[in-house]
């Protein structure tokens, strides 16, 4: 990411409000959902705060989510009412994709596979 400093607030907020990217190549199996389900109970709640951007002029707010997809389907699956995020309120395309690029790289080993066989295929 560039060197300059990108704002967030930290609010909690419904999950039912957080809209997926639509621009997310990574797709979540049941497999991983239902592991992710095991730990969020094991630890008592989400422990790790989605990144969102506030969509202008919704009412009432919305936010796309950047980092935290599976999160999200998580919280709507054991009804948590509220989940912390951290909230933008401007970013750029690049600004987002990055962001996404960087949670979908540290989420599993199956990404960055993924991403190495696309990879391959673009530079042989």
């Amino acid at each position: 990411m560039n060197q300059k400093t990108i704002n967030s607030t930290l609010k909690e907020i419904p999950p039912n409000v957080l809209v997926p990217c639509k621009n997310n190549p990574y797709k979540h199996s049941e497999a991983k959902i239902l592991e992710l389900m095991a730990l969020v109970k094991q630890d008592g709640g989400i422990t790790n705060p989605l990144h969102v951007l506030l969509i202008p002029g919704t009412t009432p707010r919305q936010y796309e989510i950047i980092k935290g997809h599976k999160r999200r389907i998580v919280a709507l699956r054991m009804k948590i009412e509220l989940v912390k995020c951290f909230v933008y309120t401007e970013l750029s395309d690049q600004e987002k994709y990055e962001l996404m690029v960087d949670d979908n790289l540290s989420a599993t080993d199956d990404w960055v596979g993924h991403c190495i066989g696309i990879a391959g295929k673009h530079f042989r």
